[in-house]
């Protein structure tokens, strides 16, 4: 049984190492067939429903920002998946990242989406929820765990009644330390049994994090924007195993196991 993967590209043209974290991370599963990536900000390139795993990136600029139209394609992606899903046992399995993930609470309306005061950049840590022991995929992860999170939007300010009520699960929530006006943004949602995403970046690995902290201008101007403890404390926490090269190794690479799993388990 082959399988296929869509990486939908959100990153506008913009240069992005997160890319290509997950291509290497994708290219480790021989189970995966073939992928392909799809320019959907500056191509309007959106994957037809022959794919069986969607895997949709961070990207720059407002969430709200959509351009030339590729939201009507994006979305109506989604109608499809979840129309699929309904009427077929082999569930097409998504995961969101970031920008992804604030633009899938657009679509399925949760919460305000709303521009932080300033920008939430470096490695935080995260806070579990009481669903979190209870999903498949997010149960191994420790109370905190650390993420890489940059962000200049968030969601903000869910109605956890409706929340609730409306079948979604909050996995993970702001801690205090990254909290901007009191306000917790849910950082992991489960948006349904096959659709999970976070606001931050679970594809970012220490090697590279340690090196993009590293280049010159880029290390002059956080050290500038920051100041030089901050920067510090980002390498030390980029450096530890138990930060963000855990979280790295836990939530990705579980999605793509238990996708693997459940498409294997079904037979076409």
């Amino acid at each position: 049984m082959s399988l296929r993967l869509a990486i939908l590209d959100m990153n506008n043209n913009v240069p992005n190492k997160g890319l290509g974290y997950i291509q290497v991370l994708v290219e480790k599963y021989p189970d995966i067939d073939e992928y392909q990536i799809f320019d959907v900000r500056s191509k309007n390139e959106v994957p037809d429903l022959s794919f069986d795993i969607y895997i949709s990136t961070g990207g720059p600029g407002s969430p709200y920002d959509f351009g030339d139209g590729w939201d009507k394609l994006y979305f109506n992606l989604l109608d499809q998946i979840i129309d699929y899903n309904k009427h077929n046992d082999r569930k097409k399995q998504v995961f969101f990242i970031c920008h992804s993930f604030q633009i899938a609470c657009i679509y399925f309306k949760i919460g305000n989406l709303i521009e932080r005061p300033h920008m939430s950049f470096g490695i935080y840590p995260v806070d579990t929820t009481p669903d979190t022991i209870n999903d498949d995929l997010l149960y191994v992860l420790p109370n905190p765990f650390y993420v890489a999170d940059f962000r200049y939007y968030q969601v903000a300010n869910i109605d956890e009644n409706d929340f609730e009520g409306r079948g979604f699960k909050l996995l993970a929530t702001e801690n205090k330390v990254s909290q901007v006006n009191n306000m917790i943004a849910p950082m992991a949602i489960r948006f349904n049994n096959e659709m999970i995403g976070t606001q931050f970046h679970p594809e970012a690995d220490a090697i590279g994090m340690i090196q993009y902290l590293k280049e010159d201008t880029r290390k002059d101007n956080i050290i500038k924007e920051y100041g030089m403890k901050k920067y510090l404390d980002m390498v030390d926490h980029a450096d530890d195993p138990d930060k963000i090269q855990l979280t790295h190794d836990l939530i990705l690479p579980n999605f793509l196991n238990q996708a693997i799993e459940n498409l294997k388990a079904v037979a076409v």
